[in-house]
């Protein structure tokens, strides 16, 4: 059984087999109904409803919608990394959220303070991008990009 832990060491969740064995089969298609998902893992559909609910509850399970950004015309994934003047690092992620381009940001160590991941139609769209969105960052004293080729796992983590 993995327990899951806040910083100060409480236990907020404790996923058992039939937790992860859940989350396996949402992570494949989380449309499934519970009576679905009930009979792959021999169980009642009350039982991995109220599974389900109780990991949504705990903030350990989160069922949403993913968009395949190819499809959708989005051909472009980047990865930024930034470095912004410290005490400007809290401005520039508040600027960088509200950029709908960005699908994923995190504050990082090392060279570089801030991470991002970014959808973009074209290179049209990323150089709009560049010039529009990240050239405000205030504070900002270098950036680098990469342009993803192919991507081969996905944003999940497995369980």
């Amino acid at each position: 059984m993995d327990k899951l832990v806040t910083l100060d060491g409480k236990v907020i969740y404790e996923l058992d087999s039939l937790d992860k064995k859940l989350i396996h089969l949402l992570e494949l298609d989380a449309g499934q109904s519970s009576r679905t998902l009930a009979t792959q893992l021999n169980i009642s559909p009350t039982t991995a409803s109220q599974r389900i609910q109780k990991m949504i509850q705990a903030g350990v399970l989160h069922l949403t919608a993913r968009v395949d950004a190819q499809k959708i015309g989005l051909q472009l994934v980047v990865v930024f990394v930034c470095e912004v003047a410290p005490n400007k690092v809290s401005d520039a992620v508040q600027l960088l959220t509200r950029c709908r381009q960005i699908t994923w940001l995190s504050t990082i160590t090392g060279r570089w303070n801030l991470m991002a991941r970014g959808s973009f139609r074209n290179n049209e769209a990323l150089t709009t991008f560049l010039k529009d969105d990240l050239a405000r960052i205030e504070g900002l004293r270098t950036f680098e990009t990469f342009v993803c080729i192919e991507q081969h796992v996905g944003p999940f983590i497995p369980i």
